[in-house]
């Protein structure tokens, strides 16, 4: 027997939040520069595998049997703007790194320490602003697979950042990103 699953306008809004947001990602993925070296780490191909099964597990709609609770629309429509300024903040991160933005950890020709805008705040702010937008979605459409879908996702950034972490201090040289790593938190400013 199938399932009902229905969506709120607030629901599709934030899909559509998403499908733009991905689009136009990958479409800027087009103007990055070429790598030069990129490290060879089990670490890293682990951590995308569990990036794809964490949006899996968030992205399937809960029918209505799922549904943990239901948000007043006001509440609703408040994680949609969550939504919409984590994306914002993802694209904010990214014009601040420019052609050096890759989706996979890379070194390129004249690779350095940004921390400047975003990344004053937090290391890792593209992750920061998805992992936003994920536990927005999850709100929203709050279900136990979601929820595990957000679990998967940040275990899978976290150990993303690592990686990156590791690989950038060597590639550029460990004084530098270790001063940088000092000062400036992870994921969350200030905490973590």
């Amino acid at each position: 027997m199938r399932q009902l699953v229905i969506l709120e306008n607030s629901e599709l809004a934030v899909y559509g939040l998403w499908a733009l947001w991905g689009a136009t990602w990958l479409l800027a993925g087009l103007w990055a520069a070429k790598a030069e070296s990129r490290p060879q780490n089990l670490g890293e191909r682990s951590a995308v595998l569990l990036v794809f099964l964490g949006f899996g597990l968030l992205f399937k709609p809960p029918n209505v049997a799922e549904r943990l609770w239901v948000w007043f629309p006001a509440a609703q429509w408040g994680l949609v703007t969550l939504t919409a300024a984590s994306m914002a903040f993802c694209w904010w991160a990214r014009r601040h790194l420019g052609a050096l933005w890759s989706f996979r950890t890379t070194a390129k020709a004249g690779h350095h320490v940004v921390d400047t805008g975003p990344y004053a705040l937090v290391r890792h702010p593209i992750y920061t602003g998805i992992l936003a937008a994920a536990l927005a979605k999850a709100l929203l459409t709050p279900s136990l697979l979601g929820f595990a879908g957000l679990g998967v996702l940040a275990l899978a950034f976290w150990l993303k950042a690592r990686v990156e972490e590791r690989f950038l201090a060597q590639a550029l040289g460990g004084d530098e990103y270790a001063a940088y790593a000092r000062r400036v938190r992870r994921l969350i400013p200030y905490v973590l």
